[in-house]
């Protein structure tokens, strides 16, 4: 009996450490615009997409009230987020994550605007540019953490 009890308690503290540790995990969140055009693209953001540099203070207020367009040629991406969230699990990517309140993609045959971060984000789902099983071989794989809004021809 005393064997018993003992395995029961192994078994707790192994699940108690096991609950502790995914629990205290940060999950990876991405968005990233990937053109599949066979041409060039251009999207502007606003403001401008921040990345790893070291800014001015008048320089950081200017880069939070412009906007920024990006040219992106065949086959190239842009991340428009790649951040660590608070939790492994259920890391789904909301409008407040999101670092820009607009973005336009302009492409030879079509223009998207997106007004707000909600929008942004209902572009990744919209059939055309949502993610397919066909897009494996270069695109990451889409869940809820990582999303994708794929521009084809």
């Amino acid at each position: 009996m005393p064997n018993q009890e003992q395995n029961s308690k192994k078994s707790i503290l192994v699940l108690l450490i096991i609950t502790v540790f995914l629990a205290s995990c940060e999950g990876f969140r991405a968005l990233t615009i990937y053109n599949k055009t066979g041409k060039e693209i251009t999207i502007e953001t606003g403001p401008e997409i921040p990345r790893f540099k070291h800014y001015t203070f008048p320089d950081t207020a200017q880069i939070l009230s412009g906007s920024k367009v990006y040219q992106l040629r065949p086959n190239e991406t842009l991340s428009l987020l790649t951040t660590f969230g608070r939790t492994l699990f259920n890391a789904k990517i909301k409008a407040a994550d999101l670092p820009i309140d607009y973005l336009r993609i302009e492409t030879p045959t079509e223009t998207l605007i997106a007004n707000s971060r909600s929008e942004i984000i209902k572009l990744s789902k919209k059939p055309s540019l949502k993610y397919k099983k066909a897009d494996k071989k270069y695109a990451l794989d889409d869940n809820k953490n990582l999303e994708a809004i794929i521009v084809r021809q």
